[in-house]
């Protein structure tokens, strides 16, 4: 039975993870189309691991990619979401009749303020994503998202300890590669999906 909750899985780069999510029944599954980023995927590679999956919406992450760029891909690959981290792309992209979500990475804000206005900046987005990277250690920025809390706008990509799930109704979880072909450890992808198909 499908959650309640919205569940993105980011960066997704191989079969084993994109079949898993979509088996328990996750909400989308993205796929970095960036060639600069190291988990960045080829169209080829999209469409040979989608073409074995159905159910989740397919999400193509641009990162900082520039609107002709991406504009390019997109007669290509058969996506229903574009993630892009510039706002200012929002309102043409949002032209393409895709749903545009907003990724916004808190290694890059010092302060609550300028994450107000980042916010505020993507209120035209169907979804914003707001994320930071493993080794960050700062949690000074936590306690304002926390008024965001029951948005179902905001995905929570930034503080996935278990017993702060049930406060949001969105999260996004990182892929990680595979160890080999076939040979794939889920780690936090596992846990969180199991407790939250244990919380049903």
């Amino acid at each position: 039975m499908k959650s309640e909750k919205f569940v993105k899985i980011r960066g997704v780069n191989n079969l084993s993870d994109a079949r898993y999510c979509s088996g328990m029944m996750v909400d989308v599954i993205g796929f970095n189309l960036n060639s600069n980023h190291k988990d960045g995927v080829s169209i080829e590679v999209l469409k040979a691991i989608t073409q074995w999956i159905q159910g989740p919406q397919i999400a193509g992450e641009f990162e900082d990619m520039e609107l002709e760029l991406i504009q390019t891909y997109l007669p290509l690959v058969d996506l229903d979401i574009i993630e892009t981290s510039n706002p200012d792309l929002l309102a043409p992209l949002s032209e393409t009749g895709k749903k545009i979500y907003l990724k916004i990475n808190l290694d890059t804000i010092d302060n609550e303020q300028t994450l107000l206005n980042k916010i505020k900046e993507g209120q035209m987005a169907h979804k914003i994503v707001v994320c930071r990277s493993q080794k960050s250690k700062n949690k000074t920025l936590i306690k304002p998202l926390l008024h965001y809390t029951q948005s179902e706008q905001i995905i929570n990509g930034f503080n996935l300890d278990l017993d702060q799930l049930d406060s949001w109704p969105a999260i996004e979880i990182m892929a990680t590669a595979e160890d080999k072909p076939g040979f794939k450890d889920y780690g936090e992808i596992m846990d969180i999906l199991e407790y939250i198909e244990d919380q049903k």
